[in-house]
């Protein structure tokens, strides 16, 4: 079975991979954006569909322009083939699917990348907070406000859904390792001055509706973070690891907001903990 469907081909120097997993919901108003003709016309547009049992693929290639594909289930085999497909068309941007980005945008990023010594780039982030509870609400508002998560998100460019790259950059490792934390993969290639956030690229990022799944998230994310470091076999970098920069934190005004992040982290962390006990003691049984 034919399992590609290749949009008409131009002359194009950049190129984009889009990592889809059960995305119906969401993947067509992206491909709104990134199958218009300004988009097209100069980057290759490759959706690569990991195990999907809904209408991604069909919906995917109903978009002339973009390529659409198949890959073994799990993330890392996605990107790995979105890179084979794509070819040496750099600079490169990897979206995950459920991303909200204008042409523009798009635009600024890849083009940022032309520029030396910059190897990585991530749009700057806007939450969608529009009808959540207040925790939700809370948690997210001290990442804009408070100065030690500031800072963190000024240095790192995990947990935008979206990161460019150009051909130096991608040079630095193989392929994508079976890793859940892709982005903190990434991140971790890259010295600070060799990273940039572009202030005229926006991303808006929806957020959790309730605090339920804000924890599951969290924990999803906790446990990426830790996998990662098993991998480089060095600690993690997360916000709540670094002690500088939390005395001038808690003097902020922000500073309930800063509670609220810190009594999720810390929940998230004791989750993780009791969810692993008893893991373990069921292995005993």
């Amino acid at each position: 079975m034919d399992n590609t469907r290749r949009g008409v081909l131009s002359v194009r120097r950049f190129s984009i991979v889009v990592p889809a997993y059960n995305e119906e919901s969401s993947i067509g108003s992206l491909l709104q954006v990134l199958g218009a003709s300004t988009i097209t016309s100069v980057c290759h547009v490759v959706v690569v569909c990991n195990g999907c049992t809904d209408s991604t693929f069909a919906i995917s290639s109903s978009f002339e322009d973009v390529t659409t594909v198949e890959s073994n289930p799990g993330k890392f085999h996605a990107l790995n083939v979105g890179d084979q497909v794509a070819g040496d068309l750099y600079p490169r941007l990897y979206l995950d699917a459920d991303v909200k980005i204008s042409e523009k945008s798009v635009m600024e990023l890849l083009h940022a990348l032309d520029v030396a010594p910059v190897r990585a780039v991530g749009p700057r982030l806007v939450y969608d907070l529009e009808g959540r509870p207040f925790m939700v609400r809370a948690f997210y508002r001290a990442q804009e406000s408070v100065p030690r998560l500031l800072s963190w998100r000024s240095e790192h460019l995990a947990g935008r859904g979206v990161y460019g790259l150009n051909r130096a950059a991608r040079g630095r490792f193989d392929g994508f390792p079976p890793l859940r934390a892709d982005d903190a993969f990434v991140d971790r290639q890259f010295k600070p001055f060799e990273k940039q956030t572009v202030l005229s690229a926006e991303i808006k990022v929806s957020t959790p509706r309730s605090v339920r799944q804000l924890v599951r998230n969290e924990m999803r994310t906790v446990v990426g973070n830790r996998e990662l470091a098993q991998y480089f076999d060095r600690p993690s970098k997360e916000p709540l690891s670094a002690t500088e920069g939390w005395v001038t934190s808690w003097r902020d005004p922000s500073n309930l907001n800063l509670v609220v992040w810190l009594s999720i982290e810390v929940w998230v962390r004791i989750r993780i903990s009791l969810k692993r006990k008893a893991t373990a003691r069921l292995a005993w049984r």
